[in-house]
């Protein structure tokens, strides 16, 4: 069974990015796809962990020393929306979960969207 990537607090961000890089390479020559650029694959880190933290009921910074750390919202906060991918279609969603806009295989858009509109996706 392969290794799953897991973010570990305790290193700084770039360090986890690095290790994620490393293990998603390795996976995908594995499958016989091409490894992402280092700038597509920073594009992709960013956005998979930005898109969980908004998922949970935590807010999550980057302290002075690179290193994320979890603080603690209201659990009766409504959940915040994002952007989700399945089987390579991107799309977001609001506050309700509710798919609003599919973008297909352009994730950037569906990012630039998601920041674009995020105070009224959050309104739902």
């Amino acid at each position: 069974m392969k290794d799953l990537f897991k973010y570990d607090n305790q290193n700084s961000y770039d360090d986890n990015f690095r290790r994620w890089f490393e293990m998603n390479s390795l996976e995908r020559e594995g499958w016989g796809i091409l490894p992402h650029t280092r700038e597509e694959g920073k594009v992709i880190f960013d956005e998979l962990f930005r898109i969980r933290f908004y998922q949970t009921a935590h807010s999550y910074k980057v302290n002075k020393d690179g290193i994320l750390e979890d603080v603690l919202k209201d659990q009766k906060s409504k959940q915040k929306p994002y952007v989700s991918s399945y089987k390579g279609t991107w799309e977001v969603r609001n506050a309700n979960g509710n798919v609003v806009k599919k973008f297909g295989k352009d994730k950037v858009a569906a990012i630039k969207y998601l920041e674009k509109n995020f105070k009224k996706l959050k309104a739902f």
